[in-house]
């Protein structure tokens, strides 16, 4: 990386501290096993994104969606909308180029801007009303990326903690639907301006919430008991990654789906839950890099990981030909390291949705 790069990175983060970074909720794995959390309806709470005080997070289950990480569902939201506020800004300084992180894992999104030719003559609120919906978009599509990618990484043994294995949670079955509900949501509440961000988002969610039509905490955990031993088993959370030592938590299903096939992200669901018909949310709409393209001003991003696992999956994407200063095109790159994922999991006996 040139040394020019590197100044700009570090002015572009040094503003970044000027934008207050949410607080990321912590999210559950969907199973009944100690540390695990499941809610009821009454404990959603009010959303907020300076800190998780009054919010209600664990595992729901619901008819229409099968379970709910709320610890998902907020921090994608406010993390996008965390990029959304920071990607505005840039547009708004015309900045070429923008690069991008959360405090959820050291990869850096590079975005690369290019401004249309009436760029430096139309006025400046003609140019707020171009980059207000076009950061909107583009951080949906960042922050979507940022979460696949966070799984991908937990998948290939990237974890915090040196002694506590994250390979157990990497796309557990309701993570990748959990993740879009928060992006999809806060698209709407960016777009709507709301005086209250807060108040919006506790609006959004708990409505959503309550027309997915939710389990008490008992019942959602009585109903997840029905597929123990099919899509998990075991009890102790994992120390080792992929681990079959007797009763560490095994996770044999896995949530693939991130809209490769047909651009939507679609809930897992149990079957044959009682008390449930068969009339299941219809999936997310995946974002795409067109949407946020199409106000005129236009992006092209790169994610340059910067992990110590880096060679393991630019390996899968390059072969011998793998160098440490690549960089993953998200479009080009993920699906590539999507079926590698998938092969793997067949190897090792997952069944999973995709």
């Amino acid at each position: 990386m040139n040394l020019v790069i590197q100044i700009f990175i570090l002015i572009s983060f040094g503003f970044s501290e000027k934008i207050s970074t949410p607080t990321t909720a912590v999210g559950s794995i969907p199973t009944p096993t100690p540390g695990m959390i499941f809610s009821s309806p009454g404990d959603i709470g009010k959303h907020n994104y300076s800190n998780s005080k009054g919010e209600g997070n664990g595992i729901v289950y619901t008819c229409k969606a099968g379970h709910i990480d709320l610890g998902h569902v907020r921090s994608t939201a406010d993390w996008s909308r965390y990029a959304f506020e920071w990607i505005y800004h840039e547009i708004l300084k015309n900045s070429d180029h923008i690069p991008f992180k959360t405090t959820v894992d050291p990869s850096i999104f590079h975005i690369e801007i290019t401004y249309p030719d009436n760029w430096d003559v139309i006025s400046f609120n003609s140019k707020k009303d171009i980059a207000f919906p076009a950061a909107v978009k583009l951080a949906q599509y960042v922050i979507f990326h940022a979460a696949n990618w966070h799984e991908i990484l937990t998948w290939h043994g990237q974890r915090k903690i040196f002694a506590f294995s994250e390979y157990a949670s990497s796309f557990s079955w309701e993570d990748t639907f959990s993740n879009m509900m928060g992006i999809y949501l806060v698209g709407g509440v960016l777009l709507s301006r709301a005086e209250s961000y807060n108040e919006a988002m506790t609006i959004a969610i708990q409505s959503e919430m309550d027309d997915l039509i939710m389990f008490n905490r008992n019942q959602s955990i009585s109903i997840t008991k029905t597929v123990e031993g099919e899509w998990y088993s075991g009890w102790i959370p994992g120390i080792i990654g992929n681990s079959t030592m007797p009763g560490i938590l095994q996770m044999l299903h896995r949530g693939f789906d991130i809209g490769e096939s047909d651009g939507i992200i679609n809930p897992v669901i149990i079957k044959d839950v009682d008390d449930c018909d068969n009339n299941f949310h219809p999936g997310y709409l995946r974002p795409t890099l067109e949407e946020a393209n199409q106000y005129g001003v236009k992006f092209y991003v790169e994610i340059e990981p910067r992990v110590s696992i880096n060679m393991k999956i630019l390996r899968i994407i390059h072969g011998d030909k793998a160098e440490g200063k690549m960089r993953i095109i998200p479009d080009n790159d993920i699906p590539i390291i999507m079926n590698k994922i998938k092969a793997d999991a067949l190897e090792r006996g997952y069944t999973f949705y995709d």
